[in-house]
């Protein structure tokens, strides 16, 4: 019973009930703390830390992330480990604290790369994508799902998503590029 209880904070959040989705998340928590264990703790602080981080939590967003992966540490089990630390990259990235959410991106990938098939692509590849994204490193992501043997439609997702901002970097810097060589003809048309 208190595993679904806390598997309904992640269909609140998917569905964006997160009023209730937060105070589900409070409540185990809140167990927690009152000395009751859950293996369930660090989805509910990551969850809780998402919808924190986008309600402009900071503090609150990056705590439950903290505490997330620390968590994840201690159970060390990929399918907790994984997403802690995507979204404590997530978090940190989304903040500024760029070499942190460096730090967690990095550890992850290595881990994702040295076994890619340990806990198959899933919503955690979201908040790593995001983390990616913001540090400019997509083609890492785009490198480390390639190596991935097990493709799951949040893959296929996020790798199409990944390739379509990488395109539309590079045509956006063509046309920069394509900008400068026309306003240098104008200014010389001699140039080339």
């Amino acid at each position: 019973m208190r595993w679904l209880a806390a598997e309904r904070v992640g269909e609140g959040y998917w569905r964006g009930g997160w009023d209730e989705a937060v105070r589900r998340a409070d409540a185990v928590i809140a167990e927690v703390e009152a000395g009751t264990p859950n293996f369930m703790e660090g989805y509910c602080r990551a969850m809780r830390g998402r919808m924190r981080l986008a309600r402009a939590d900071v503090p609150g967003a990056l705590d439950d992330a903290a505490r997330a992966l620390a968590f994840a540490r201690a159970a060390e089990d990929p399918q907790m480990l994984y997403p802690a630390l995507a979204f404590a990259a997530h978090a940190e990235v989304a903040v500024g604290a760029r070499e942190r959410g460096a730090a967690h991106t990095a550890e992850l990938l290595a881990h994702w790369t040295a076994r890619p098939d340990a806990h198959p692509a899933s919503a955690w590849l979201v908040d790593l994508a995001h983390a990616l994204d913001g540090l400019g490193r997509t083609a890492d992501l785009l490198a480390a799902a390639a190596a991935a043997q097990t493709r799951t439609r949040w893959l296929e997702a996020v790798v199409a998503s990944a390739a379509f901002y990488v395109q539309v970097g590079a045509a956006r810097h063509l046309a920069e590029l394509e900008t400068l060589k026309r306003v240098r003809l104008v200014r010389d048309p001699r140039a080339t």
